[in-house]
């Protein structure tokens, strides 16, 4: 096949099996009918001795290289392995991870072929030389230059098929030229999202609707992180974000809502259609550009008092915090440690605007947990805290430095009860103690923010490299995603990045948050849950909402909501909002088998 006879009509993955097997052609012609004998002539003139002749067991292994070219001879076996051009292998992989980089391999072959074995003379007996240069011929340069025009066609096919057999193929050179990255980040985990993809077992499709597509990696072990690829409008035309895949069963067929979801967004603005006006409903979560999105999440007349609200709780669980760091138990008392525990490494707090304070143990160790309360209250001086000053004070726990078994003299549910009890006691007493400050601070907060309002001037947004403002609105001074805006009144909101087609809109009066999307592994109870088609399978119109059963054994419907499911299948999971009197679902009565 040359270059000519490359149909434009085949379709990427077609002209990429094409671009395999020329390459695998090339490689092979060049490997056997140039870079072997030469590699054996210089070991025989190197060692005196021709690899073809019968040689002593266990002959060193031989290294060639010359004009670039390099080889390892196997004298023992009459094998030439390892070819290589300028440090890079010679094989079908390697012609069709990147051709370009054997540009002047013809070239430089031919000068070593002919310092090798002399000027080859058609009319000149010459019983040693072994022929004219193998490859003089068009064939192959005709094969070559196909294969580099099949490798430029293919970077200039966004096509999502094309990229799931590169994954598959490992073909990562040519996947960072798909993407505009490089291999080293491909390879380096989290370097790019694209490194969830790299070196794993195999990768199976869970969705692909050539727009959008979902790659679950096969590995050892459960994978934690896929990567969902997808058209945009950046400048190689297509996206790759990487995406919690703990709960994806790998015989599990998504959908393009379940995706979105996964992704973190309800709805995305069409990169490539102007709109003037955004619509945004409440609570619901719109792609903007790349990674950046926005939630609005309510109106205005209440963002004060929200603010406010939010302060108070993030000044009491600083409170906490920062006094659990000043607490720390001694590595002596706790096995396998040989630094002390600071208190803050335990627990997770939460506050409540009001001073209300909990304690969640981060560790799976009940003793540990039960000495970090006991050691809060040996350190407070508040609260039911301040009678004990030392662990021998408190009755609910042994002294640790005397024992080896539970610290728990009698029930350790029990002790850990107590325990947890009177910590967060003592704690909303601390709390306590510093309320009225607290409550100064941020009720001036609301003030200042009510004042602001009535003048809105024009909100930066520090959200990544998106360069994004709101012409009239009021930010607090946040410096944490998601960032809140407070629009009095409509407004325009403007966003440019240089990968992305910029986005002018006008959005309506409200509160909206602006965040980037969430990547990688999240936590446990923010994990997508990547829910099946037929859980989503609902059709209405403007008298009623129809809900149709996943199996098909119960053909008839009712025009009333029935409590009992067909026996034949587990009850259906609906969405908590799907009941009304005007479901049809189907009655036990209805089962005809």
């Amino acid at each position: 096949m040359t270059a000519g006879d490359i149909p434009s009509s085949e379709s990427p993955t077609e002209q990429y099996v094409a671009l395999k097997q020329t390459a695998k052609q090339l490689a092979r012609i060049m490997t056997k009918a140039v870079i072997t004998p030469v590699a054996k002539q210089h070991f025989e003139t190197d060692r005196g001795l021709p690899v073809t002749q019968v040689l002593p067991d266990r002959t060193e292994p031989y290294h060639f290289a010359s004009h670039g070219f390099e080889a390892d001879v196997i004298p023992d076996k009459r094998a030439v392995i390892n070819h290589a051009f300028r440090g890079s292998v010679i094989s079908a992989t390697g012609f069709a991870r990147d051709p370009e980089q054997f540009g002047s391999l013809v070239e430089n072959a031919q000068e070593l072929w002919t310092d090798t074995f002399g000027r080859y003379r058609r009319q000149v007996n010459q019983p040693e030389h072994p022929g004219p240069f193998p490859l003089q011929n068009d064939g192959f340069a005709a094969s070559f230059e196909t294969v580099v025009t099949l490798y430029n066609r293919l970077l200039e096919r966004n096509s999502l098929e094309l990229v799931i057999e590169i994954v598959r193929d490992e073909n990562y050179p040519l996947l960072a030229r798909l993407f505009d990255t490089n291999e080293h980040d491909i390879l380096t985990p989290g370097g790019t999202d694209l490194s969830a993809l790299a070196r794993i077992d195999s990768v199976v499709v869970t969705y692909n609707d050539g727009s959008l597509a979902v790659l679950r990696p096969e590995t050892r072990s459960p994978p934690t992180r896929g990567v969902i690829i997808g058209h945009d409008d950046t400048p190689v035309g297509m996206f790759a974000h990487v995406t919690d895949v703990s709960n994806l069963d790998i015989s599990q067929t998504v959908t393009h809502e379940a995706i979105r979801d996964a992704m973190g967004f309800d709805r995305e603005l069409d990169p490539w259609t102007n709109i003037e006006t955004l619509h945004i409903d409440p609570d619901e979560r719109i792609r903007l550009q790349g990674d950046l999105r926005v939630e609005r999440t309510g109106d205005v007349d209440g963002f004060p008092d929200e603010l406010a609200r939010n302060a108070r709780i993030n000044e009491y669980r600083e409170l906490v915090e920062s006094t659990l760091q000043s607490i720390s138990i001694d590595a002596a008392l706790v096995r396998r440690r040989h630094s002390d525990v600071s208190l803050d490494t335990l627990f997770d707090v939460t506050a409540s605007p009001d001073g209300a304070i909990l304690l969640d143990a981060r560790v799976a160790d009940i003793d540990l947990e039960l000495l970090g309360y006991a050691t809060i209250l040996g350190e407070l001086d508040i609260g039911p805290a301040e009678q004990f000053r030392d662990y021998s004070d408190i009755p609910y726990i042994r002294d640790p430095d005397a024992v080896t078994w539970s610290l728990a003299p009698n029930s350790l549910d029990s002790s850990i009860g107590e325990a947890q009890d009177a910590v967060h006691e003592s704690l909303n007493s601390l709390a306590e103690k510093h309320q009225e400050a607290i409550e100064t601070r941020t009720r001036q907060m609301a003030t200042e923010a009510e004042i602001s309002m009535d003048v809105p001037r024009q909100v930066n947004l520090p959200v990544d490299n998106h360069l994004a403002f709101i012409e009239d609105g009021f930010a607090p001074d946040v410096d944490t995603e998601p960032v809140p805006v407070a629009v009095p009144k409509s407004t325009t909101l403007h966003i440019v990045h240089n990968e992305h087609n910029t986005v002018t809109v006008t959005i309506d009066p409200g509160v909206y948050r602006f965040s980037l999307l969430p990547r990688g592994l999240q936590p446990v109870d923010d994990r997508p849950q990547w829910p099946e088609e037929w859980t989503n399978l609902f059709r209405s119109n403007e008298r009623t909402r129809t809900v149709w059963t996943p199996t098909t054994d119960c053909p008839n419907t009712i025009e009333r909501l029935v409590i009992e499911a067909c026996p034949s299948k587990p009850p259906l999971k609906l969405p908590p909002d799907s009941i009304n009197d005007d479901i049809h679902y189907c009655n036990a009565a209805d089962d005809r088998d």
